[in-house]
């Protein structure tokens, strides 16, 4: 299942899309490059930043606590 969305993935790019959002237009408002969320959202990243799960939290309205959660799981 390596590089197939896990559950960060599915959760970040439910969130992004909801609220509209182009990768572009979310790397903007997060402070992350575009190749980077695109990264996370596919679950190629299973080891995201506090720092960037804080970022995603604000912009896309969704706990931190869910964000690490999923995380936290999507690493095992």
């Amino acid at each position: 299942m390596e590089n197939e969305p896990n559950r960060l993935g599915s959760i970040l790019k439910t969130k992004r899309e909801a609220r509209g959002l182009s990768f572009r237009e979310a790397a903007k408002l997060t402070g992350i490059s575009t190749p980077n969320l695109w990264v996370l959202e596919s679950g190629k990243n299973t080891n995201p930043t506090t720092a960037t799960l804080a970022a995603l939290s604000a912009a896309y309205g969704v706990s931190a606590s869910t964000l690490l959660k999923a995380a936290m799981e999507d690493s095992k």
